[in-house]
C-alpha cells in the first residue's frame, strides 16, 4: 500500500497548495466549491432545498453578516434582494446569524431558489465575486491546465494537479484584472488605486508572471514528454519505423534538456530508444544515470547487464544481474518485477553454461525469493533439480509451476516422467490421463498411458489405448509390438 503513495516532499506540496494556497487565493472553502465535484453537485441540489438563510424583519445593511460569512457570499445584499440567501456556496454553518446585532437573520424554510419567479440565477455579477466571462475563462484554464500538471516530472498525483490547476486559472483572471481596472483590492491588500499599481500590486504582479512562465514551461516539458511517450508505445508494439524513432528520441531528449527535473523513467525510456537506434554507448550511459539516482531500477539494471552481455562482457553481465536480485525492488506500475525474474533466470542461466549449477540454484532461489511463485522460475528450479538427481525437488518445483500458470502440458509431462522413473506409477497416472484428454489425438501419449497401465497390471486399459494408438498412427510399430505381446495373455487379469 504505502509504495503507491507519493513521495513525502510531494505530500507535503499538496497539503501546503490545499490547505493553504487555494484557502488564501479563493477562500476558506475554495477548493470545495471550484474542483471538487462533490461541491458542484450541491450546488446544484441547494437550488432545490426549501432550507434558507432568511430575513425575519427589517435590516440596517450594516454588513456584518457578509463580514462573518466564509463563503464569501454578499449575505445583506442576498438578504436586501431575496429575502434569503440564494447562493449555492452558502453552508448553513450560521455564522451570519451568530453575527446580526439585530437578530433579523436566522435559519427558515422558503420556496426553493429553482421555483421562485424571476429566478435570482439571473443576478449573477451581484451574487458572486466573479462574473460569467471570468469563470468561464478560469473554467478553460482550468481544462487547459489539468493535463499540463497532471504526472509532470512523474511527481505531481490527480490532487495536486487539480489545485495548481485551479491556483493557475485563478491567477490568470486576477492578471487580467491588474490590466484592466483602475482600482483593485485583494484579501485587503491594495494592488491598485488610480490606475497605478501600489506595493501590493507589483508583488502580485511578478507572482503572477512567474506563474505563467512556469506554466508555459510545463506545457512545453509536458508535450515533449506525451510525445515523445506515444511514440515510444508504439516502438514497443513494433508500429513505428525509424522515423518515429528518431522523432521519439528528439522529443525525450528535448523534455530532458529543457525541464526542471530529470525523471529516471524518461531517461530509461530514452536509453531503451537509443539502444534499438543501435546506439549502445548512449544508452549504457543514460542507464548507469538511472542507476546513479535510483540503485533499485530493476529494469535499467537488467537492460545494463544486456547490453554488458552483447559486448562479450559476460562477468559485467553476471555482476549487474546480481546485484539486481540484491538491490532492485518491486515497483508498482512499472515491469520491474519481470526485470528481477529476468535477471534471476539470466544469472542461472549463465552458471549453468559453467557448469556451476550450485549458483544457478541459488540465482534461482533468490528470484524467488524476490518473486515468489514466478512460473518460470519454478520451471527452471525443477529443470536444474531433474540435472542434479534432486528428483524429490524437481517433482515439488513442477508441481508449484502447474499450480501458478506455468504451461500444463509441459508440467504434466515432466511430472509423468519423474513419477515413472521413481517407481510412483500411481502419482505419474492421473497426469498422463490429463494430456490425453488434452490432446486425445497424440498416439504417442497413448503409447505410454498404455504402457503405464500394463505396468499396473489395467491390461484392459492398456489394449484400449493401444487400439486407439495404432488407429492414430498406424506406422507406430513399438504400439503395435506392444499390443501384440499383451493380447495373447489371458484376459482374466486381476481386479
Amino acid at each position: 500500500m504505502w509504495r503507491n503513495l507519493p513521495p513525502p516532499e510531494v505530500a507535503v506540496l499538496t497539503f501546503f497548495v490545499c490547505g493553504f494556497v487555494i484557502v488564501y487565493l479563493l477562500g476558506s472553502r475554495g477548493f470545495c466549491f471550484q474542483a471538487c465535484p462533490y461541491g458542484a453537485l450541491f450546488g446544484i441540489a441547494d437550488q432545490l432545498a426549501p432550507g434558507r438563510i432568511v430575513l425575519t424583519k427589517d435590516c440596517s445593511q450594516c454588513g456584518l453578516c457578509t463580514k462573518a460569512c466564509s463563503s464569501d457570499i454578499l449575505v445583506h445584499r442576498e438578504l436586501a434582494q431575496h429575502g434569503m440567501v440564494t447562493n449555492p456556496r452558502c453552508l448553513k454553518d450560521l455564522d451570519c446569524v451568530t453575527a446580526c446585532p439585530e437578530k433579523a437573520v436566522r435559519f427558515g424554510f422558503r420556496m426553493p431558489p429553482l421555483f421562485r419567479k424571476g429566478h435570482p440565477m439571473g443576478a449573477y455579477g451581484g451574487r458572486f465575486s466573479t462574473s460569467v466571462g471570468e469563470d468561464l475563462f478560469m473554467a478553460i484554464g482550468f481544462l487547459i491546465a489539468m493535463p499540463v500538471y497532471r504526472g509532470l516530472y512523474d511527481m505531481v498525483p490527480f490532487l495536486l494537479a487539480v489545485a495548481l490547476a485551479l491556483c493557475t486559472a485563478w491567477l490568470f483572471v486576477l492578471g487580467w484584472r491588474l490590466l484592466r481596472k483602475s482600482a483593485l483590492q485583494f484579501r485587503g491588500i491594495t494592488l491598485k488605486m488610480d490606475r497605478s499599481l501600489r506595493p501590493g500590486g507589483y508583488a502580485f504582479s511578478i507572482a503572477i508572471l512567474l506563474v505563467v512562465l512556469f506554466f508555459v514551461h510545463s506545457a512545453l516539458v509536458q508535450a515533449h514528454t506525451l510525445l515523445g511517450k506515444r511514440v515510444f508505445a508504439l516502438m514497443a508494439a513494433g508500429r513505428a519505423d525509424a522515423r518515429n524513432l528518431n522523432s521519439a528520441i528528439w522529443h525525450y531528449e528535448s523534455a530532458l534538456r529543457i525541464g526542471l527535473l530529470a525523471p529516471v523513467d524518461r531517461r530509461f525510456e530514452l536509453a531503451s530508444l537509443f539502444n534499438q537506434a543501435g546506439d549502445r554507448q548512449r544508452s549504457e550511459e543514460l542507464l548507469r544515470g538511472v542507476l546513479d539516482d535510483d540503485p533499485s531500477h530493476a529494469e535499467a539494471r537488467f537492460r545494463l547487464g544486456e547490453l554488458a552481455l552483447a559486448r562479450g562482457d559476460r562477468e559485467q553481465a553476471m555482476r549487474q544481474w546480481n546485484e539486481n536480485l540484491t538491490f532492485g525492488k518491486d515497483q508498482s506500475g512499472t515491469r520491474s518485477r519481470e526485470m528481477l525474474t529476468r535477471s534471476a533466470l539470466a544469472l542461472g542461466a549463465a552458471h549453468e553454461a559453467v557448469a556451476d549449477l550450485q549458483g544457478a540454484s541459488a540465482a534461482y532461489a533468490r528470484g524467488l525469493t524476490l518473486v515468489p511463485d514466478d512460473a518460470d522460475l519454478l520451471v527452471a528450479s525443477g529443470a536444474l533439480a531433474h540435472r542434479s538427481g534432486r528428483m524429490d525437488d524437481a517433482v515439488r518445483f513442477f508441481d508449484k509451476a502447474l499450480r501458478n500458470g506455468a504451461p500444463e502440458p509441459q508440467m504434466r509431462n515432466n511430472l509423468a516422467a519423474l513419477h515413472m522413473q521413481q517407481g510412483h506409477l500411481e502419482f505419474a497416472l492421473p497426469h498422463l490421463e490429463r494430456l490425453v484428454a488434452l490432446d486425445p489425438n497424440d498416439a504417442r501419449l497413448r503409447y505410454t498411458l498404455g504402457a503405464l497401465h500394463a505396468r499396473m497390471g489395467s491390461r484392459s486399459k492398456a489394449v484400449e489405448h493401444w487400439s486407439v494408438g495404432i488407429q492414430l498412427d498406424p506406422a507406430d510399430e513399438r504400439t503395435r509390438q506392444a499390443l501384440a505381446a499383451l493380447q495373447p495373455m489371458p484376459s482374466n487379469e486381476a481386479r
